[in-house]
């Protein structure tokens, strides 16, 4: 079980990162919490943003391929013209195999009612991830100042053009 108020903590900490909103989820067996600066789509574009089958995202960075993603996947399927719009319903669509059609510097966490859960980072690290797993726990954030002081000793950056569900672990893609 994770207890929401570490997660409003870890916002605190980035009340910094993003001057656009905050916005928090809480899910069966996740909790996602986002300071956000929407670049593509500041007024629809919030986090966590959600998604037709019950998932969803909080992201950092830009997809610069989202359009082609929209073009593929058939314009009538999206609500919003966020470019991280386009990396949920590419994710429903794809799987964990989404995140190497992506273009871009993102790290992307997603989360579902169903307690499906991953989460991605860019082929060159350039959108900054970090993690840290601890008694079945596993926090993400994307600055270390987030972490509880308690966690920092095991906190490490997440690994560039990688993905992590709990079931599959740490894949390239």
């Amino acid at each position: 079980p994770f207890d929401p108020a570490l997660g409003e903590r870890m916002l605190e900490r980035l009340a910094h990162r993003g001057r656009d909103g905050v916005g928090r989820q809480r899910l069966a067996h996740a909790w996602l919490g986002s300071q956000y600066l929407a670049i593509v789509d500041p007024e629809a574009g919030g986090q966590p943003l959600a998604g037709d089958d019950g998932t969803w995202l909080v992201g950092d960075g830009e997809i610069y391929n989202h359009r082609r993603i929209r073009e593929h996947l058939g314009p009538g399927t999206f609500h919003t013209e966020s470019d991280l719009e386009a990396a949920l319903r590419l994710y429903h669509d794809r799987g964990v195999a989404s995140f190497e059609r992506m273009w871009g510097h993102f790290a992307l966490v997603l989360a579902s009612e169903d307690g499906g859960f991953a989460a991605a980072r860019d082929v060159l690290g350039l959108a900054p991830l970090y993690w840290a797993r601890r008694d079945g726990t596993v926090l993400f954030a994307s600055e270390l100042k987030a972490f509880p002081e308690d966690w920092r000793g095991t906190v490490e950056p997440f690994p560039p053009g990688h993905a992590w569900t709990p079931d599959g672990g740490l894949v390239p893609c």
